[in-house]
């Protein structure tokens, strides 16, 4: 049984780009009347009127908070999927993507951390590699 990594083609960003790109997507998808109603919310705030990364980033999620509030209940597809990961972003589940919204921070070695997936292969004594599983792929 081993584990081998498979690195996701996305960008890696911090949670308070993640936080801000979403609103910026969740606007992408309304129409331009609705978009204009809630363009307050999709700016950034400013980081100079924080104490800290810690207070912005809560603040960010707050008014991300607030759209997803303003957002609920519209008939919209696109929309829908991109509530669900902005949803899960904002909640600290994982999701560190919009690209591959699947991939997930993990470790090779203790100081080696990668987003992606982690396959574990199962090999018979000849070599050949029998089952091969991913705990993502049972989601």
């Amino acid at each position: 049984m081993d584990g081998s990594k498979i690195a996701a083609h996305v960008a890696v960003k911090n949670t308070l780009s993640l936080v801000r790109e979403g609103r910026k997507r969740l606007l992408k998808c309304l129409k331009e009347e609705s978009a204009q109603e809630l363009k307050d919310l999709i700016e950034p705030l400013s980081d100079g009127e924080y104490a800290d990364h810690e207070q912005l980033l809560a603040a960010e999620i707050e008014r991300g908070r607030e759209l997803i509030g303003r957002l609920e209940g519209r008939d919209d597809e696109k929309l829908a999927s991109e509530l669900t990961v902005y949803r899960s972003i904002l909640e600290g589940r994982g999701v560190a993507s919009f690209a591959d919204p699947e991939a997930r921070w993990g470790f090779e070695r203790k100081d080696e951390p990668f987003l992606g997936y982690k396959v574990h292969a199962a090999c018979d004594e000849t070599g050949i590699v029998t089952p091969a599983t991913n705990p993502s792929w049972s989601r």
